[in-house]
């Protein structure tokens, strides 16, 4: 484990650079991979928290590393990654299915495990939303449960999941599988070529739970919104006085308010969710705030209309969501001005959803 995690972390200042797309790096290596493998994978579903390697409070969520290998996708690219070896832990594949939009996304994963020999691996981790047509779950099904695991992340609005399988004379035989509806998952796990290490291993589903103050950050989900009005942009630090927060900018009219939208959201029991906002271009005498809304499946669950407004300042807001969990719900910032605000341009700094114990 040490190990595994002490090579992600070398890794990361890579990662960090691969966002733009799906990437394999590649060092020197031998045409047959004859030692153990460190692999790490991590996995983070829809709209779910991110999660700090154990130990660190560095990021691996939508990556796989295998060795000198490391796999990530694009923050837009969506479904299930999947990484498959050769016998030996040769790198043989890897792809991206999109599970929730492709009706023969099924077919397609069972036919990139279906042709391989014994000794192969077969890892696999959601990205984003997973979840497909009614219809096509039965054939979806089928790719989880050949490979042994105990578990579909196919039939919740959201998930995260993540697996290793290797594949034995008796057929495939799960190795360590990680699930959480909460937030990011990892599995890290040093792997041997030998598929007679593996003929009595029995693996346990890793839950991921909480620990401390979770958070999924809507800003770093702008671009998964459905949708959201043309003036509705990303602000990587927007200012106001001495202060620059990374934000949200709105630039509503008086016939026209601002919102952006995010489907199928995770709101754990107690979430709450927070913002600071600040009012962008120049405050004139007599002018007045807009209303600041956040609707959860349409319904106003809070909103502000500061009575005063303060040259240069940020007002923090927070919205009590309450204490029943509820998966599935749409979330919605708007900004409106026609009742008693101004046409301007205004900021929601940092806004998130969050839960869990601060201490």
């Amino acid at each position: 484990m040490r190990d595994v995690l002490s090579f992600a972390l070398q890794a990361l200042a890579l990662v960090a650079l691969l966002a733009g797309g799906r990437i394999l790096i590649r060092t020197d290596r031998t045409s047959e991979q004859t030692q153990a493998a460190s692999i790490l994978v991590g996995s983070q579903g829809h709209l779910l928290a991110s999660a700090p390697l154990p130990g660190s409070q560095k990021r691996f969520d939508n990556a796989i590393a295998v060795g000198d290998l490391i796999l990530t996708t694009s923050e837009l690219e969506r479904g299930l990654h999947v990484v498959t070896l050769w016998p030996g832990l040769e790198f043989n594949s890897v792809d991206l299915i999109e599970t929730s939009t492709d009706p023969d996304s099924g077919e397609k994963l069972m036919s990139l495990i279906d042709p391989l020999p014994v000794g192969s691996v077969v890892i696999a981790a959601v990205r984003g939303g997973a979840r497909p047509a009614k219809a096509e779950l039965p054939e979806l099904d089928r790719f989880p449960r050949t490979l042994g695991a105990e578990l579909s992340p196919f039939r919740s609005d959201a998930a995260s999941w993540a697996l290793i399988s290797f594949r034995l004379d008796s057929g495939w035989r799960t190795i360590a599988e990680a699930y959480s509806e909460e937030r990011a998952v990892h599995l890290a796990f040093t792997l041997a070529p030998d598929p007679d290490n593996y003929e009595d291993h029995r693996s346990e589903v890793f839950f991921a739970k909480g620990d401390g103050t979770e958070a999924v950050e809507l800003l770093a989900s702008f671009m998964l919104a459905s949708e959201r009005t043309d003036d509705v942009a990303w602000n990587r630090q927007a200012r106001a006085g001495a202060v620059r927060i990374p934000s949200i900018t709105m630039r509503p009219t008086e016939t026209a308010p601002s919102n952006i939208v995010w489907q199928n959201a995770t709101l754990p029991s107690g979430a709450s969710f927070q913002a600071e906002l600040s009012r962008a271009t120049p405050v004139e005498p007599g002018q007045n705030w807009p209303r600041f809304s956040l609707l959860v499946d349409g319904v106003e669950a809070g909103w502000l209309e500061p009575d005063t407004i303060t040259e240069g300042a940020w007002i923090s807001w927070t919205v009590e969501l309450g204490e029943q969990a509820r998966r599935g719900v749409t979330l919605e910032l708007r900004t409106d001005v026609s009742r008693a605000g101004t046409a301007a341009t205004y900021n929601w700094g940092q806004p998130r959803v969050s839960w869990g114990d601060s201490e």
